[in-house]
């Protein structure tokens, strides 16, 4: 399986490491907030006694290598991903910590709970559904998020629809040509 590849290549096991994506202006261009995120993640990968997969975009990286400091232990820092092979990581993580909207949707469709890493969030449907919970951008906030989380059970509903919209579109165009 492509997926077991993926880990194996990684050196990690299916729910033995958390997730996190960090790449938003409002986490990256202040460097106290960085810090902040960087430290709450690190803090959760510490209580959760697990290491954290963090791919990072180039300008992010270029940020972190900046601050001093930082329990660096358990981040295991790379460059950023192609989505295949973010997307089999993503699948077998115990938890998601993310800045990004879609990696929010993803992680709810694939049942992995996600510490969002922003102070508000446009894509509120997986908070309503429990898959997700705001973890602001200061670490006691990003810990507090992810103990809530931590033992979540992973059968939410899916709020982001049944992977059926294409063809839903397609039949309803060829409806209306139909009638044209």
């Amino acid at each position: 399986h492509a997926d077991d590849a993926v880990l194996r290549a990684h050196g990690l096991a299916p729910g033995g490491y958390l997730l996190a994506t960090v790449h938003r202006a409002e986490g990256v261009r202040d460097a106290a907030t960085l810090r902040a995120l960087f430290t709450g993640i690190a803090s959760v990968a510490e209580e959760f006694d697990l290491p954290v997969v963090l791919p990072l975009h180039p300008n992010t990286r270029a940020k972190v290598a900046a601050l001093d400091g930082l329990a660096m232990e358990r981040l295991r820092m790379m460059p950023a991903l192609g989505y295949h092979e973010f997307l089999a990581l993503h699948r077998s993580a115990r938890m998601t910590l993310t800045d990004s909207g879609g990696v929010q949707e993803e992680a709810c469709v694939l049942g992995i709970p996600c510490v969002i890493l922003r102070e508000c969030t446009e894509r509120p449907e997986a908070m309503h559904v429990g898959a997700a919970c705001l973890g602001s951008l200061d670490a006691e906030s990003i810990v507090a998020a992810a103990r809530e989380l931590r033992d979540a059970p992973r059968d939410w509903p899916n709020p982001f629809g049944n992977g059926t919209a294409g063809q839903q579109i397609v039949s309803l165009v060829e409806e209306h040509l139909k009638r044209d």
